[in-house]
Parts: C-alpha cells; sequence; structure tokens
C-alpha cells in the first residue's frame, strides 16, 4: 500500500528512507483521522493569516514535521510507526499563541495554557488515547508543541527593527 511507503517507520528510518520525516506527517491511519486533522490544519491556517505569510506558515509546517519525527526518533524508540499531522498542528498552535500574544497577550497565553493541559493530561493521566481503533501516539504532541514555543520564543530574533521578518539565507 501508498500509506506504508509514506508512513513513519524507525526500521525503514534506519535504511535511509528520510523523506518518511516529512511524509508521515500527510499520511493519515483512516478516512475519519484525515478529515479530522484537515480540519484542524484549516481553522490554524486561517487564524495565521493574520499574523505571518502563507510561505513562512508553510515552511513551518515542514520544520515542525521535520522536528517532531527526529525526536520520535532520538527520544521515543518504543514509536516505530506513526502517520498524521496532529504533532504537526500541535506545533502550529503553540508557535501562534506565541505570536498572537505579541498582540493580544491573553489569547495569546490562554490558547498555550489550553494546550500545555491537554498534554500534560495525556502524558500525566496514565490513560491511553485510541482514535478510531489505534493508539494517539502522544510524544508527537509533546515534541510539536515543544517545537512552537521554541520556534514562537525565537521568531523576535529574526525580526528586523521595522517587525518584518529577516531573510536568513540570500
Amino acid at each position: 500500500m501508498v500509506k506504508e511507503f509514506f508512513m513513519y517507520d524507525r526500521c525503514a528510518i534506519e535504511n535511509a528512507e528520510v523523506w518518511r520525516l516529512v511524509s508521515a506527517h500527510l499520511v493519515h491511519l483512516t478516512p475519519m483521522h484525515l478529515g479530522v486533522n484537515v480540519i484542524g490544519f484549516t481553522v490554524v491556517y486561517l487564524i495565521s493569516r493574520k499574523y505571518v505569510s502563507g510561505g513562512e506558515f508553510i515552511t513551518k509546517s515542514v520544520i515542525f514535521a521535520i522536528a517532531i519525527s527526529l525526536s520520535l526518533y532520538l527520544f521515543s524508540p518504543e514509536v516505530t510507526y506513526y502517520g498524521g499531522m496532529s504533532g504537526v498542528l500541535y506545533a502550529l498552535a503553540a508557535w501562534l499563541a506565541i505570536i498572537v500574544s505579541e498582540k493580544k497577550r491573553a489569547m495569546g497565553i490562554a490558547v498555550a495554557i489550553i494546550f500545555a493541559v491537554k498534554i500534560g493530561y495525556e502524558h500525566f493521566s496514565g490513560s491511553i488515547v485510541v482514535y478510531d481503533g489505534f493508539r494517539v501516539i502522544t510524544d508527537a504532541h509533546l515534541y510539536g508543541y515543544g517545537w512552537g514555543l521554541f520556534f514562537g520564543l525565537i521568531r523576535p530574533l529574526f525580526r528586523r527593527k521595522d517587525g518584518t521578518a529577516a531573510r536568513l539565507i540570500g
């Protein structure tokens, strides 16, 4: 199946199938899983348009996908397979919460806290989250949230005095 060729597969990545670091976040286990993630991605994108360019949004989505996959690989060896966009959604939400808090502090902080509480519940409740018959890899949520906060917090370091984004290359 095509899905298996693109999923995060620890053994395949160890055998140089590095495209899986990105493609795993585009593969979904069921149509419902895909639908929920597409709705979430669309909502986050529509909110982001007020604060960041489409190019910055897509670039960060790819960076987050790679960072999450590498984090799963390095820090969650028990995760042998992964597919889905939820980790990237958590990263984008955390990143945008920091950006939004620059102008609407209370709203940005509230969003960050809501996601932190949800992640804390997932990790410390001891419950195994099952979605559509599959175990949710909550580590992807945790890593995504962490990477989103990190990139949100360092973003001002890459801004010019006039508020525009500094080009890092070229």
